[in-house]
């Protein structure tokens, strides 16, 4: 289910020198059984039982064209299969399979069905595979009642089984979210299943083959974005990715080694989920290294950048430092500008944007802080609704009287709807502290010998 595109490295006549990938990847092959356990008690409501059918259906026709089986069961105080994976195996017509489904009406037993499925259904005799990834979805309004069994009798059972659980519907409790007894899709509003409120193609998307596991869902590299920020940097070309994993991001390095070199924090990393690493780069220069320093703006809401280096005896790319925003929803770390002041081909300090940084006066922040040091300096022009630091661009930079000047572009979101780019001065001192003029790379290290921790 990968998403084909490409990104081009062109000259200066807009001639094609380079496509990145050179190849697309192969969509892995995946095998999957997926059961199906749906409430047919008398808590559904007919028409809403219905819609559960034609949800049903909508599902199985998702998966048309990959290598997966469903079998159907529904339950209230009796248990009904109506269909097994070899009956699926032999007919994919889908309303030809659901036709017969009647609703049982009665109590619920959702334990003691979940036992069922995991009992009577993933075997071989009723066409499981044993090389398939095992999924079991629960559909049901709402909590057990008058059943024999608790969760706790049926759901270590199917942990034994290696079967991945994940139940749609609301007022679910005590069937919890990732990493207690099932998994939501999504959790409804009180009440009968009010239209169906999850659609089809989001669980579809939800349960693509390899994006399963134990604890939820885990997409790897399949939603991974690639290209949607990119870089020229002296070892090659740099494309973020912020949808991998999760969407806790990275970037792709294309050197010349053949096989791009993946660069992020973690892949297991569970509170990265979600920050968009790789929203922006920049290549960081130091003697002759490269180093780069990445955005991740939604980290835990309030943005982060961090800056990776690579290890010399390994190879491996590893987070060095980091830099967490202040405010929540700030997009710290949504723009970035690497910046080499004297010339000398190293970088001396990185710009950090948070347009959308907000007090009742300004709207937007841009941060700039020495390499490996803290944020020395915030700059905020007046402008309610500017998102200033919108745009960083690696514009010429220059160090006259005392000043250092940089263009910064913001965007007025006021009736007028105009926006620009604004070229903004501020001290040296307030970059190298107590130095009579910038330029000299003498300085800077003086001052991180002297106010460094």
């Amino acid at each position: 289910m990968y998403v084909n595109g490409y990104c081009f490295l062109l000259n200066q006549s807009l001639q094609q020198l380079q496509r990145i990938p050179d190849t697309q990847p192969e969509c892995p092959k995946y095998v999957t059984d997926i059961a199906l356990l749906i409430d047919g008690s008398g808590s559904i409501a007919r028409e809403d039982f219905k819609k559960m059918k034609t949800f049903l259906s909508e599902i199985m026709k998702c998966f048309r064209s990959t290598d997966t089986q469903f079998a159907l069961m529904q339950y209230s105080h009796e248990f009904r299969q109506h269909f097994d994976f070899l009956q699926y195996r032999r007919s994919h017509n889908h309303d030809h399979l659901l036709q017969g489904v009647k609703q049982l009406r009665g109590t619920t037993h959702t334990a003691t069905a979940i036992r069922e499925v995991v009992q009577k259904l993933f075997t071989s005799g009723r066409g499981a595979r044993d090389e398939a990834t095992k999924v079991l979805i629960v559909i049901t309004d709402g909590k057990k009642y008058n059943d024999p069994l608790s969760y706790s009798d049926a759901i270590p059972e199917a942990e034994r089984a290696g079967i991945i659980r994940y139940a749609i519907g609301g007022a679910l409790d005590p069937i919890q979210p990732r990493g207690g007894e099932m998994g939501w899709l999504r959790e409804w509003d009180k009440g009968p299943l009010p239209s169906m409120m999850i659609s089809p193609m989001s669980v579809c998307l939800f349960l693509s083959p390899g994006t399963q596991s134990q604890s939820g869902s885990s997409f790897q590299l399949e939603m991974s974005q690639e290209g949607f920020s990119s870089l020229l940097s002296p070892d090659g070309p740099v494309l973020g990715a912020v949808g991998a994993y999760d969407w806790s991001g990275g970037i792709y390095l294309y050197g010349s080694g053949g096989e791009p070199s993946f660069i992020n924090v973690s892949r297991t990393s569970t509170d990265m989920n979600d920050a968009y690493l790789g929203y922006s780069s920049q290549v960081i220069t130091a003697n002759g290294q490269s180093s780069y320093v990445v955005g991740a703006p939604r980290y835990q809401h309030a943005g982060k950048v961090v800056l990776f280096f690579r290890d010399t005896k390994g190879g491996e790319w590893t987070p060095r430092s980091e830099v967490l925003g202040e405010q929540i929803g700030s997009y710290f770390g949504g723009t970035l500008c690497a910046v080499d002041l004297d010339g000398d081909g190293n970088t001396d300090l990185v710009l950090i944007g948070a347009p959308m940084y907000h007090t009742p006066l300004n709207g937007g922040r841009v941060y700039n802080c020495l390499i490996n040091w803290p944020v020395r300096k915030r700059m905020e022009p007046g402008g309610r609704w500017m998102a200033w630091g919108s745009s960083l661009p690696a514009l010429p930079w220059g160090c006259d009287a005392g000043t250092i000047s940089m263009a910064v572009a913001g965007v007025v979101l006021q009736e007028v709807g105009w926006g620009g780019s604004f070229r903004e001065a501020f001290p040296c001192q307030s970059v190298l502290a107590p130095m009579p003029h910038c330029g000299a790379k003498e300085r800077f290290a003086a001052e991180r010998g002297k106010d460094g921790p």
